[in-house]
């Protein structure tokens, strides 16, 4: 019977054995496994990280981007209103060189024909002078329209005629002044011509 109970016993143990290798086996799998599981989460949180920072640097690229390309735009509205305002600008002053000119030219008719009108006002005929025809008189003045020289250039009329323009030049000393300084000139030419 003792031989019996030791050998039950015997077996026994070696059952517990079994178990316990087998429980330990069983623990090591199962920590095997959960190791992986955690290293496999881990993975894919990592690859996940990488995914997020990898869109966050493209999205971060293309915000620098439109940015960028926002900016260049801005720029180049910049310039094209830059280049719009100047030749706007010249476009003004060209005009208003223009007006001036005209207005030069008005004013410098006006002036001409007022001397020529107090000229003519002063002329008289003379009585044995046959009729005339233009007379282009040269005339020197100084800056308040007093006379300083008059001269004949080129006349079709005869000696007494001459004559007579000359007179009358000299008679409507002063001159009239310009109606803007810019047109004065200290020399001048007329040319006159006979009233009918």
């Amino acid at each position: 019977i003792r031989k019996e109970t030791a050998k039950r016993e015997a077996e026994a143990a070696r059952q517990r054995k079994i178990k316990e290798e087998q429980e330990r086996a069983r623990l090591a799998e199962q920590k095997k496994l959960e190791e992986q599981k955690r290293l496999e989460q881990q993975r894919k949180l990592e690859e996940q990280k990488k995914l997020e920072e990898q869109k966050r640097l493209a999205e971060q690229k293309k915000l620098e981007e439109q940015r960028r390309l926002a900016e260049q735009k801005k720029l180049e509205e910049q310039k094209r209103l830059e280049a719009q305002r100047k030749l706007e600008e010249q476009r003004q002053r060209e005009e208003q060189k223009r007006l001036h000119a005209r207005k030069i030219t008005a004013w410098t008719r006006q002036y001409v024909n007022d001397i020529r009108t107090d000229i003519e006002k002063q002329w008289k005929q003379p009585p044995t002078s046959v009729e005339g025809g233009d007379c282009v008189v040269k005339l020197k003045q100084d800056t308040n329209g007093k006379l300083l020289e008059v001269a004949i250039a080129r006349c079709d009329g005869d000696r007494l005629y001459r004559r007579s323009v000359e007179d009358a030049v000299w008679k409507a000393d002063p001159l009239p002044l310009p109606p803007s300084p810019e047109v004065f000139d200290d020399d001048i030419e007329i040319t006159f011509r006979q009233r009918y």
